[in-house]
């Protein structure tokens, strides 16, 4: 069991009830737990937990915002640089050009898959992007089309697909079976 803040990371053996800590060169920003594998990023290294200690796989400048599997690779959304695909060996891979500058200048707040096929990428200056596993802009959800606020500070599917979006100004549902936007504000009275 792993525990992460900033300065640590506290690993927990619940056989033999010991709790041990790993110190990072410079500090760790994110866990990511994806399948059976654990990652994190300490400064600008991507490292692989190995069961004892981290292997470095990749430098990426910039903070990783989430990180995720793909097609057997792994795909990172870095706050002010867009999506990145890194391939076995560490090479990074741009995804999108057109997309990336985008995505640049509206900073990634969160980053999730939507289904196998696409991504979710969520903005604080822009609203919420749907890519497909490439890169390529699919669609936009901004303020004045089913959003009221543009930062996006999370997003979700339920089983329906229907996509929920957290946002500092309340909760936004888009309904993929109609064209119907939903949004609810805790701000405003219900009276």
């Amino acid at each position: 069991i792993l525990f992460q803040s900033r300065e640590r990371i506290y690993v927990y053996d619940p056989k033999n009830e010991s709790l041990t800590f790993i110190s990072p060169d410079s500090q760790f920003n994110f866990l990511y737990n994806i399948g059976h594998d654990i990652y994190v990023q300490d400064g600008s290294e991507l490292q692989n937990y190995n069961g004892k200690g981290f292997n470095s796989i990749a430098s990426v400048s910039g903070r990783i915002v989430n990180l995720i599997s793909s097609d057997n690779t792994l795909v990172a959304a870095v706050e002010n640089s867009g999506l990145i695909r890194i391939a076995p060996g560490g090479q990074l891979q741009p995804l999108d050009n057109n997309a990336n500058t985008i995505l640049k200048n509206s900073r990634i707040t969160c980053f999730r898959k939507y289904n196998d096929d696409f991504f979710m990428v969520g903005t604080s200056r822009k609203g919420l992007y749907i890519t497909d596993k490439n890169g390529h802009i699919q669609d936009y959800f901004r303020i004045g089309h089913a959003l009221d606020h543009a930062t996006i500070l999370c997003s979700a599917t339920d089983m329906s697909g229907n996509i929920w979006i957290g946002m500092d100004s309340g909760a936004a549902m888009v309904d993929n079976s109609s064209d119907d936007y939903y949004f609810w504000d805790d701000r405003k009275s219900n009276s």
